[in-house]
């Protein structure tokens, strides 16, 4: 039993030091800093991904599961604003990737086709 116990203790500590390196909130900007996107990652393996400035304003719910080093944010739904419409987003694929590289984090959206749409990432909490 005791070791049983401590099996499941490790798990949960192993579970929880994996969570603690994503959670917390990111910043980026586009089109010269007149939109800012926040994405917020909680460690109840959900996320929000909001973005506001010129002609941009909307709030997005998503999930989250770890995906070795990186990990893939699954949308949800649309809580506030303008978004894409959700018959245009496939739920099943990631619509957002974050990655660490050289001590830096990003972000991509593999949904979007055209021009690179690779972001690095502030952390602001």
């Amino acid at each position: 039993m005791k070791t049983l116990t401590l099996i499941i203790s490790l798990l949960i500590i192993i579970v929880s030091s994996a969570n603690a390196q994503w959670t917390g909130e990111y910043e980026y900007s586009a089109e010269g800093g007149l939109i800012v996107y926040t994405i917020k990652i909680y460690e109840d393996n959900t996320a929000t991904y909001f973005g506001e400035g010129i002609q941009t304003y909307f709030g997005v719910n998503m999930n989250w599961q770890e995906n070795g080093d990186k990990l893939d944010l699954f949308y949800k739904s649309t809580y506030e604003g303008s978004f894409f419409p959700a018959n245009w987003i496939n739920k099943d694929e990631p619509y957002a990737v974050m990655f660490r590289k050289n001590g830096k984090t990003y972000i991509k959206f593999p949904q979007l086709k055209g021009n690179d749409n690779t972001h690095k990432l502030k952390k602001i909490n």
